[in-house]
């Protein structure tokens, strides 16, 4: 009987540690969505006066902001298959609708180059600001790469602390030597140098901003 119970006991616990990991993983799930919603909103309210007048304004915009934040979430930047539902819903009621799921779709790409273009200038200005730390190491040129490469997908909202697969060029041959694999190791040093200093940077972007709300 008290074999019994204590089993059932443990049981529980397990249960709940399961459930309680889930819960974290959403909670964390949830910060990095809104996160993402709202940086997709900043980087459309910082660049609205560049799109001031073109026709369906408010569309534009819209596919914008779900173009930045698909990215920022993983999504690859490729155009929806099927337009948001309130455009489907209006398909066929007429020009003036295909001409806003058009600026619709129009505002997709732009947010998609928006966040792409800004992360890769960024990374290029963080290196720049950083270089002199890690002058002298060996295979620099393949720090530089890795840093440059883990900078940009962290800026863009990616959470990979290493990269899920090694550029094409370092699955050649000639890496398989003992000179290559160092510089194999070089580049995912540099990748999770670059990683972290977005990392900081996003959270110093994020304290100020609730700051400036306060």
């Amino acid at each position: 009987m008290v074999k019994t119970t204590t089993l059932k006991i443990l049981l529980t616990v397990v249960m709940l540690a399961g459930c309680s990991t889930e819960f974290r993983d959403g909670i964390d799930d949830t910060a990095v969505s809104i996160q993402s919603r709202a940086r997709a909103l900043q980087a459309w309210t910082d660049s609205g006066d560049l799109f001031d007048g073109i026709p369906h304004t408010e569309d534009f915009g819209k596919g914008f902001r779900d173009g930045h934040y698909e990215i920022a979430m993983g999504g690859d930047g490729s155009q929806p298959a099927l337009p948001p539902r309130e455009y489907r819903e209006l398909r066929n009621r007429g020009d003036k609708v295909g001409s806003r799921l058009a600026a619709y779709m129009d505002g997709h790409e732009h947010g998609v180059l928006s966040i792409t273009a800004q992360s890769r200038l960024r990374a290029k200005l963080s290196w720049n600001e950083s270089r002199d730390m890690y002058d002298g190491i060996p295979h620099l040129s393949d720090f530089r790469r890795g840093y440059l490469d883990g900078f940009f997908t962290t800026s863009m909202g990616r959470r990979e602390t290493r990269p899920v697969a090694l550029p094409a060029e370092y699955s050649k041959r000639r890496f398989e030597t003992a000179l290559g694999l160092a510089r194999v190791r070089t580049y995912r040093d540099g990748h999770q140098h670059g990683t972290m200093t977005a990392e900081a940077e996003m959270t110093v972007e994020q304290v100020a901003s609730a700051a400036a709300r306060e």
